[in-house]
């Protein structure tokens, strides 16, 4: 419809990482984007990165390390739930 505005956002991810995106959950306006190299949040109305948990991040290098390798996530009331080749994770996340 040429009426209703375009609200397509492309946002080029070699921005934020260069990993291997493994699973994409939106909640509430947000999207978690798993990857093998961590977790990035990004606002669903704005497309700007919010967070992001990632294991080679100078400075976070043994920070974060346990995030390597997301396969799967989930949210369950209140917490992400972060399957990784490593076991599982879970964030309190105030929604």
């Amino acid at each position: 419809d040429k009426n209703v505005p375009n609200r397509t956002k492309i946002v080029d991810s070699t921005l934020y990482f260069n990993g291997f995106v493994r699973d994409v959950l939106v909640v509430k306006e947000k999207i978690f984007v798993a990857t093998n190299t961590g977790l990035f949040v990004f606002d669903l109305e704005s497309g700007d990165l919010l967070d992001k948990y990632t294991f080679f991040d100078v400075g976070t290098l043994d920070k974060f390390s346990f995030l390597r390798n997301i396969v799967k996530i989930n949210y369950f009331s209140d917490f992400l739930v972060l399957l990784t080749k490593h076991g599982l994770i879970k964030f309190d996340m105030d929604l």
